[in-house]
């Protein structure tokens, strides 16, 4: 087994410390947006829910950027990988083409969050034509349907990475279940919404600050491999968590 240069090691362990940096900025991030803008709405006297309504707005911009930082780490993956092997550090078990295709995914949802593809698909092309009705869902509004069946199947390809580490596991899960939630509130028929105690409340803020958690739930798993790869360029013992 090839021990890392020098200069690897270095790098690699200035890259595990801005890990940790990104990963707190990430927290805080996620966690003010939403109580600022709330609060915000009440020192102006405003309806909360029309700061998170609508996809021009400041989290949604927030949101876009959150999921180009995901397509970033995603990649980061994928080139350690192969530096590992190089080096002869790594074990086969990974699948660095997956990290690829996790990379062009989150760039291809960032780009939809910020040019609203799935809405103009449902609303110009499918609902029109009467395509896609299903029961209980707003007309036509399957597309988020189908992007999660896609990161799930994918999510599937990386679950042997993702139990070497319970951390990055158990924030996928959380990823995976929080966005589901999302997912769900969002399509649902208003019929339905609007028999929720507070429709404005999950209509808006547990939708939208829902996906950016979810992202940021993802982003923090993918986060934990990647400290996890440098830490083996450092020459550290992993940690089992």
């Amino acid at each position: 087994m090839t021990q890392p240069v020098p200069s690897a090691r270095l790098l690699a362990h200035a890259g595990r410390q801005q890990l940790r940096l990104f990963a707190a900025a990430l927290m805080a991030a996620n966690l003010l947006l939403p109580v600022g803008l709330i609060l915000y709405a009440h020192a102006t006297d405003r309806d909360y829910a029309t700061l998170f309504w609508g996809e021009r707005n400041a989290v949604t911009w927030f949101s876009s950027l959150q999921l180009l930082f995901i397509a970033l780490v995603a990649y980061a993956n994928h080139e350690t990988i192969g530096l590992l092997r190089r080096l002869e550090l790594d074990d086969t078990s990974a699948r660095r083409w997956l990290w690829l295709l996790f990379t062009a995914g989150f760039v291809f949802l960032a780009l939809d969050e910020r040019f609203e593809f799935h809405e103009y698909l449902r609303d110009e092309v499918l609902r029109p034509r009467d395509l896609f009705v299903v029961p209980f869902l707003r007309k036509s509004d399957v597309s988020m349907y189908f992007y999660l069946l896609v990161g799930l199947a994918l999510g599937w390809l990386l679950l042997g990475e993702l139990r070497a580490r319970r951390l990055s596991l158990g924030l996928f899960a959380l990823g995976v279940g929080v966005a589901v939630a999302s997912v769900l509130i969002d399509t649902l028929d208003k019929s339905l919404t609007r028999q929720l105690p507070f429709p404005n409340f999950w209509t808006s803020v547990f939708e939208e600050v829902g996906e950016l958690w979810a992202q940021m739930f993802f982003a923090m798993s993918f986060l934990v491999l990647l400290d996890d790869r440098l830490t083996r360029l450092t020459g550290s013992p992993a940690s089992e968590a």
